[in-house]
């Protein structure tokens, strides 16, 4: 049973915690959190490691362990990673707020009866867990965010969707461009990252526009099912 400092700071998780959310050893969570690849809340940190992480933490691990998974350098994982939490809110990358359309929006209702931020995803993740029977752990749903990368150069932002078809997820037609990537060589810690020269397919030179097409492969990661994972893997762990 939880102990009343634990409930108070349940939105807060032990790097054991994160490396059983995220998948990754405990070894590489410390590793990366010392190279400060994944936020750390202030005063979080102890002998130059964290004691504790935040929900954005948590997030950074999952999606950094499912790139890892995908065939990139843990280092370079990383470095992706912090370039898109530049840009994302991974709050809204987990993709919850889907849940709470109808006819689930009681969820909402519970939230704020509870004093609870309904823009926190750790928060609504709960929630959709006690009140809520449209909630699918390790389930991926319309909207879910993906990240695309062809040849190991151009990245693209995307997400899943039906398009037409009533039960058919498939990747939207309607990506967006975000990075062309340079030095992405197995055993090499050596990454720049270029940002794309316009987001819209339409105003991208040729290059870009090729690359969806005439690849001869493609690393595609689920970001928002990696995040909702996470949050399940610790979840179930502390109902144990």
């Amino acid at each position: 049973m939880a102990t009343r400092d634990q409930e108070a700071n349940r939105d807060c998780f032990s790097t054991t915690e994160a490396a059983i959310g995220s998948g990754l050893s405990s070894r590489n969570v410390m590793y990366l959190c010392s190279k400060g690849l994944v936020p750390v809340p202030e005063g979080g940190a102890g002998k130059g490691n964290p004691r504790r992480l935040a929900y954005e933490g948590l997030a950074y691990l999952a999606v950094i362990s499912a790139f890892y998974n995908a065939g990139l350098e843990i280092y370079l994982a990383a470095r992706l990673v912090n370039e898109i939490g530049d840009e994302a809110d991974f709050h809204r990358l987990a993709n919850l707020h889907s849940y709470l359309s109808h006819p689930y929006s009681g969820v909402a209702s519970r939230m704020r009866e509870e004093a609870l931020d309904v823009e926190n995803a750790f928060y609504l993740h709960e929630a959709l867990r006690r009140h809520s029977n449209s909630y699918q752990p390790h389930h991926a749903i319309e909207h879910d965010r993906l990240i695309e990368i062809f040849d190991r150069l151009f990245v693209y932002l995307n997400h899943l969707s039906t398009e037409g078809q009533s039960d058919f997820l498939a990747p939207s037609r309607h990506p967006t461009a975000m990075y062309k990537l340079h030095g992405w060589k197995k055993g090499t810690d050596h990454l720049e990252i270029e940002h794309a020269p316009s987001h819209r397919v339409g105003r991208l030179p040729r290059e870009w526009k090729a690359a969806q097409t005439n690849f001869k492969g493609m690393t595609c990661v689920n970001v928002s099912l990696a995040i909702r994972d996470s949050l399940d893997s610790v979840a179930n762990q502390r109902e144990e």
